[in-house]
This record gives structure tokens, C-alpha cells and sequence, in this order.
């Protein structure tokens, strides 16, 4: 246990002060496929997403490919995607049906880049 003087202000906080708790099991897993780019940029978007934002860069097939390799160890029964707008990814087929082989799959988008080849292809 460590014990701190409240009135230092010459306290560090280290990564070993906190413990580590190891990850065994895993229900549901989120994936950023869109990243922060959206095409709209709604003032309710908690993450602030919008087409000029590149905080955090879309994920390609392959960084999809890995999470489901780790999430089969963990027991994930449900996917979710989100991002930005997953419809913004060029590889957003490949990957809708790459996890779609793991189980089952929610999508959330604001749907205004769906045309109907899009819709058709989602069938």
C-alpha cells in the first residue's frame, strides 16, 4: 500500500500504482471501423466525428482481421461496428462479411451513404 501527503504536489503517479486486471472474457466487442471521419457532423456525436476529423484513422481488413482472431480466445458472442461512418470505408464489404463469419453483427451508421446498389448488396 502506498501512503501520499495529500499536500505534495510533488506526487507521480506511476503505471505500477494501479493494478492490472487481465482480460478473460469478452460478450461484445465494438470496432471503430469508421474512425472519426463521418460525413455529417452531428452536434450530438459524442466523440465529435465529422468529415474533416482524422483523430483516429479507419480500421482496413486486415486490423479487423486480427481483433476477430482475438475475440474468437476471449468468447465474443456479438459484433458491433461503428465510427465515424462505417460507409465511408472503401473496404466496408469485406469487412461487414469477414465478421458476419464470427456471429452476429450490428451496424450502426447515419445511413445517408447507402444507395440502392449499396442496400442491394447488403441483402
Amino acid at each position: 500500500m502506498h501512503s501520499v501527503d495529500i499536500n505534495s504536489t510533488n506526487y507521480e503517479v506511476k503505471e505500477s500504482d494501479f493494478p492490472e486486471v487481465p482480460l478473460v472474457k469478452l460478450d461484445t466487442l465494438w470496432l471503430q471501423v469508421g474512425g472519426t471521419l463521418c460525413n455529417l457532423q452531428c452536434t450530438h456525436c459524442f466523440i465529435s466525428c465529422g468529415p474533416q476529423n482524422h483523430t483516429h484513422e479507419m480500421m482496413t481488413l486486415k486490423d479487423v482481421r486480427q481483433r476477430l482472431l482475438e475475440s474468437k480466445t476471449l468468447g465474443v458472442k456479438d459484433y458491433y461496428i461503428t465510427g465515424g461512418e462505417v460507409f465511408m470505408n472503401p473496404e466496408i464489404f469485406e469487412i461487414l462479411a469477414t465478421i458476419l463469419e464470427y456471429g452476429p453483427l450490428d451496424v450502426l451508421t447515419n445511413g445517408t451513404l447507402i444507395t440502392s446498389e449499396k442496400a442491394a448488396r447488403l441483402k
